[in-house]
C-alpha cells in the first residue's frame, strides 16, 4: 500500500507548514486538503512552498472565494475579502501576480478518490461529503443557487461526514485534536488560530503535529 501523509489547513502559515514538512517521514506521497491561502501571514509563500514540495493540494473553500471572488466585478469579491481575502492580496505586488496565484489554483481537484486494499477507498477533499449524500451531490451542491444547498456541498460542510465504501479524510472545520474514527478523519486543529498544524500518515494511521510557528 502506498504511504501517505495528508496535511490540513494552512491559511499562510508559511513557517508552520515547513517545519511539518521537514518532520514527516521519507517514502510518503503528500497531500493537503485545501486552504493553503488567507487570513495568516504569507499566503504567497505557503502556496510557492507547496509546489516546490510537490505536494497534491485539493482545492479549499477559501481558494474557491478568490477563484470567484479575486477581482471586484466577481459575485464572491466581498465575501472572500471578508473572509481573510485581504491578507492575501497583501502578499501581491500587483493584479498580475495575483493571477498567477488564481490560475495555479484553478488547476486543484475538488477531491482525490484512491483505490485501498480491501475495498473501502480513500477520498480527500476539504469539507468531506455530507451523511446523506452521494458525491455527485455533494459536487453538484456547490453550484446550486441558494447559499443553504451551497453550504452542504464538498467544499463548505459542517455536518457529519460519511460516505459510504470510503474513509473520507478532511479538514474545514477546525478543532482542538484530531479526530479518528473508522469512516473519518478531521485533521483541521487550527493552526492559523495559533493552536496545531496536523498531518494525517497512511496506512498508520498515526497523526504528526507542530505548533503554530508564525
Amino acid at each position: 500500500m502506498e504511504r501517505l501523509a495528508i496535511i490540513g489547513d494552512v491559511h499562510g502559515c508559511v513557517k508552520s507548514l515547513r517545519a511539518l514538512l521537514d518532520i514527516l517521514p521519507p517514502r510518503h506521497q503528500i497531500y493537503q486538503l485545501g486552504d493553503l491561502i488567507d487570513r495568516g501571514p504569507d499566503s504567497r509563500a505557503v502556496v510557492a512552498l507547496a509546489k516546490e514540495r510537490g505536494l497534491s493540494c485539493v482545492l479549499g473553500n477559501h481558494e474557491w472565494l478568490m477563484l470567484t471572488g479575486h477581482h471586484p466585478g466577481l459575485p464572491n469579491h466581498e465575501s472572500w475579502l471578508a473572509n481573510g481575502g485581504g491578507d492575501t492580496l497583501r502578499n501581491y505586488r500587483s493584479h498580475d501576480e495575483l493571477l498567477e496565484l488564481v490560475e495555479s489554483v484553478r488547476s486543484f481537484p475538488l477531491f482525490i478518490d484512491i483505490e485501498q486494499p480491501g475495498g473501502t477507498n480513500l477520498l480527500i477533499s476539504h469539507a468531506g461529503v455530507r451523511k446523506g449524500l452521494s458525491l455527485k451531490d455533494s459536487i453538484d451542491l456547490l453550484h446550486a443557487p441558494g447559499p443553504q444547498q451551497v453550504m452542504m456541498s464538498i467544499l463548505w460542510n459542517r455536518g457529519r461526514v460519511h460516505l459510504d465504501g470510503h474513509f473520507v479524510v478532511f479538514g474545514h472545520s477546525p478543532v482542538v485534536k484530531p479526530v479518528l474514527t473508522p469512516h473519518y478523519a478531521n485533521i483541521d486543529t487550527g493552526c492559523v488560530y495559533r493552536r496545531q498544524l496536523t498531518a494525517l500518515l497512511l496506512p498508520e494511521r498515526e497523526f504528526i503535529q507542530v505548533p503554530f510557528q508564525d
